[in-house]
C-alpha cells in the first residue's frame, strides 16, 4: 500500500486534518472515492485520492459514519450520520435526507442490496464513551435496531425480528412500578428497559453494558437506581431519571476500603478493578445503601485488585461508602451474591453468599446493628444458598434457595427447617415472592418452575407454556440435572445442565401479576436464553396520584400510569397507559373540575372508548396493547 494523503483538501487550496470513518469506491470507476469524516462532513475525489473537495450540499450534519456506493448504480451512494441517512443519486457530489420512518437517527453500519439500490439496511447505534463529546448520547432510547427500506430510504421499517439479546442472565423488577423489568446480558449489548411488561423495550446505555449484575431501587424516589456490574470502571453506578443517565460510584467503593483489608493484603496498589455483586437500598431509607463484592477466581486473568469478600455501607445515598465487614470472615474465596434489608428498620440486614463466581458458599450472615457487626445465622440452613427472600409484612420470615431445596426461617434466621415439599431432590436455583400476597412464591430448579400458596408448606409445578421438550439435550436425554463444580483450575464456577441457568433469572413484578423467567433454548452450554412472562388472570388495580398546577388527579388503574400532563388550552390530560397484551385495562380517572369541566370524552391512542362519568370521575376499559396515549378531555 501507498499512502495517498494525510490531508483532505477543504477547498481552494486549503487543507484540514479530517480522519475518515468511512470510504467507499465508485463501483467501475475506481478514480471517484468518497470520503465521510466525524467532524467535516464528506469529501470527494476524482482522481484515486491525489486530491479531495468537500461534497456537502445537502447535508445537514457533518458528523458522518459509513458510506457506501450502490453496486448496481455507480451514480447512487448512501452515507449514514449522527442525524440519520442521507442519499446521492449523482455519485456524492450532492446528498438529500432519507430518514421517514426512522425511529432513530444515530446511524452507524449501512448496506446496500447488490441487485437494488432501492433497497437498504441500517442499523442505529449509540455513544456514551467517546472522546467526541458532541456524539455523547446518553438516555433511554427508543427504536434502537435493524431498518430496512425498499424505495430508497423514502420510507423506513423495523427489520429485526429475530435479533435479540442472546445470553439473558439478570432481570430486576421495579418493586413499586407494575410491569417494570430490567434485563441485562452476559457480555451483552446495553441494558433493556419495558414498562409494559416486555411488549415495548427501551434500550439504557451505560458502562454497565458488558454484565450488569443487581439493579437495586430507591422506595422513596421511584427514578433513583443503583446497579452493580462486571466491567472495570462501572462496577457501580447511579442513575437519578429512571436509567436514562448513568455515574459511577465505584471510587467511593475504593476510598470505602478499611485498613483491616489492607493490612491483610486483600486489595493491591494497582488500577482499582473490583467485582461488585450484591446490592441493596433500604425500603425505609433511601439514604442507606448495602454493596458486596466477589472473590472473582473463575476470570482471574482480569487482574481484580480486591480480595475476599467484603460489605460496603452507604448512609448518604452513594455519595460515601465504608467497609464495614466486622464479623463477616472476609479472606473467604465467596461471593456475596444478595442483601436484603429489613422493610422498616435500615439498621437489620442480611448478606447471602454463593459459590458462583467463586470457589465456596458460607451461607448468610445478619446485622441487627446497621453493619456495625455480622454473624452468620445458618442453624439448620444448607450453606450451598442461591437466593434468599424476606416476607415484606413478616419479615422474621425468610426463604432461601439452596442446592439441597428450599429452607424457610421464622425467627430472623436464628433456625432453618426444609421446607420442599413437592419439589425435586437437587438445587433450587431462584425464588421470586409475591410483594402483595408473600405466602405465594415461586421457584425455579434447572428444569422447572414450582409455585407455593402456603408460604412454602406445599409446591407445585406451573410450566405449562413453557417449550421444556427438546429444550436442551440433556432434558431430551432424559438425563438428571448435574452441578458442574471442579473446572480444571480448581475454580467452582456453578453451571447448571438443564433449562434454568442462574439466579436473578425469575423475576415477579410489582403487582404479583406477571411472572418473568429466562430460559435456555439453545445449545446445552446455555448460550441462548429467551424471555417468558406468565399473565395472572386478574390485574391489581394500583393507586396513583399526580400533582397538575396544584391540584391532585386520582387514577386507579390496573395499567401502569405514567407521563401525565394537562394541556390547559385544548382541555386534556394526557398520560401513558401501559400493560401486557391481551390484558385489560381498567381505568378511573378522579378530574377535578379546576381542570377539566364536563362533558367528558376518552381517546385511546387516537380512538374514542365508551365511558361512565359519576361525580367527576371517568371510568373505562380496553385491551393492553403495550403502551397507549390516553386522553381525556373535557367540554
Amino acid at each position: 500500500y501507498t499512502a495517498v494523503r494525510d490531508t483532505l483538501a477543504a477547498g481552494a487550496g486549503s487543507e484540514v486534518e479530517a480522519g475518515a470513518l468511512g470510504v467507499a469506491v465508485r463501483p467501475g470507476d475506481s478514480q471517484t472515492i468518497l470520503a465521510s469524516s466525524a467532524d467535516a462532513g464528506m469529501y470527494r475525489s476524482s482522481d484515486g485520492g491525489a486530491s479531495w473537495r468537500s461534497v456537502n450540499t445537502g447535508l445537514a450534519t457533518l458528523k458522518l459514519h459509513h458510506v457506501t456506493f450502490a453496486p448496481s448504480n455507480p451514480d447512487v451512494a448512501y452515507v449514514a450520520t449522527h442525524d440519520g441517512v442521507y442519499r446521492s443519486d449523482d455519485a456524492g457530489q450532492s446528498w438529500s435526507p432519507r430518514n421517514e420512518g426512522l425511529q432513530y437517527t444515530f446511524i452507524t453500519p449501512i448496506a446496500v442490496d447488490p441487485q437494488d439500490a432501492d433497497v437498504v439496511y441500517v442499523g442505529t447505534a449509540t455513544e456514551i464513551y467517546t472522546t467526541h463529546t458532541r456524539h455523547f448520547n446518553p438516555g433511554l432510547h427508543e427504536g434502537e435496531g435493524l431498518y430496512k427500506t425498499t424505495d430508497g430510504g423514502q420510507t423506513w421499517a423495523l427489520s429485526d425480528k429475530g435479533i435479540y439479546e442472546p445470553k439473558v442472565t439478570q432481570m430486576s423488577a421495579h418493586p413499586l412500578l407494575p410491569f417494570n423489568l430490567w434485563v441485562g446480558g452476559e457480555s451483552g449489548r446495553l441494558a433493556f428497559f419495558t414498562k409494559d411488561g416486555g411488549d415495548t423495550w427501551l434500550v439504557s446505555p451505560s458502562q454497565a453494558a458488558h454484565y450488569p449484575m443487581v439493579f437495586a431501587y430507591s422506595r422513596s424516589f421511584p427514578t433513583v437506581q443503583y446497579l452493580t456490574a462486571w466491567t472495570h470502571g462501572g462496577e457501580i453506578m447511579k442513575s437519578t431519571d429512571g436509567g436514562a443517565s448513568w455515574f459511577l460510584l465505584t471510587s467511593k467503593i475504593e476510598a470505602g476500603i478499611s485498613e483491616k483489608t489492607k493490612s491483610l493484603g486483600l486489595v493491591t496498589d494497582e488500577r482499582a478493578k473490583y467485582h461488585l455483586h450484591g446490592l441493596a437500598v433500604a425500603p425505609s431509607d433511601p439514604n442507606v445503601i448495602y454493596v458486596g463484592s466477589v472473590h472473582d477466581t473463575v476470570y482471574a486473568d482480569v487482574g481484580f485488585t480486591l480480595f475476599g469478600a467484603h460489605i460496603f455501607k452507604s448512609v448518604d445515598a452513594g455519595l460515601n461508602f465504608i467497609e464495614m465487614s466486622d464479623g463477616f470472615p472476609i479472606e473467604t474465596h465467596t461471593a456475596i451474591n444478595v442483601i436484603i434489608v429489613h422493610p422498616e428498620n435500615p439498621d437489620i440486614a442480611y448478606a447471602m453468599t454463593t459459590l458462583h463466581e467463586s470457589e465456596t458458599s458460607i451461607g448468610v450472615y445478619k446485622t441487627t446493628d446497621g453493619a456495625q457487626s455480622w454473624a452468620e445465622i445458618n442453624n439448620g440452613l444448607d450453606l450451598q444458598t442461591n437466593d434468599l427472600q424476606m416476607d415484606p409484612i413478616v419479615p422474621d420470615t425468610l426463604y432461601a434457595a439452596t442446592e439441597t431445596g428450599v429452607y424457610k426461617s421464622t425467627d430472623g434466621g436464628n433456625s432453618w427447617k426444609l421446607s420442599s415439599t413437592g419439589l425435586p431432590n437437587g438445587p433450587v436455583i431462584d425464588l421470586a415472592l409475591d410483594p402483595v400476597n408473600p405466602l405465594v412464591l415461586y421457584a425455579i430448579t434447572p428444569n422447572h418452575v414450582y409455585r407455593t400458596k402456603d408460604g412454602a408448606g406445599h409446591w407445585y409445578q406451573v410450566d405449562l407454556g413453557l417449550p421444556l421438550d427438546g429444550s436442551s439435550d440433556a432434558v431430551a436425554a432424559g438425563r438428571a440435572p448435574k452441578i458442574h463444580g471442579g473446572q480444571a483450575d480448581g475454580t467452582s464456577h456453578r453451571v447448571y445442565e438443564g433449562l434454568f441457568a442462574q439466579d436473578r433469572t425469575l423475576e415477579i413484578d410489582a403487582t404479583g401479576s406477571t411472572i418473568y423467567v429466562a430460559l435456555k433454548t439453545g445449545p446445552e452450554d446455555g448460550s441462548v436464553r429467551h424471555l417468558y412472562r406468565a399473565v395472572l388472570d386478574q390485574l391489581l388495580t394500583v393507586r396513583y396520584e399526580f400533582d397538575l398546577q396544584g391540584n391532585t388527579v386520582v387514577v386507579q388503574s390496573t395499567s401502569h400510569v405514567y407521563a401525565m400532563v394537562y394541556d390547559q388550552q385544548s382541555q386534556e390530560v394526557r398520560f401513558i397507559a401501559a400493560g401486557p397484551a391481551g390484558t385489560t385495562s381498567r381505568t378511573t380517572v378522579a378530574v377535578p373540575e379546576q381542570i377539566l369541566s364536563t362533558p367528558f370524552s376518552v381517546l385511546v391512542d387516537g380512538v374514542e372508548v365508551p365511558f361512565t362519568s359519576v361525580a367527576g370521575s371517568v371510568s373505562f376499559e380496553y385491551v393492553h396493547s403495550g403502551r397507549s396515549t390516553v386522553v381525556v378531555a373535557g367540554a
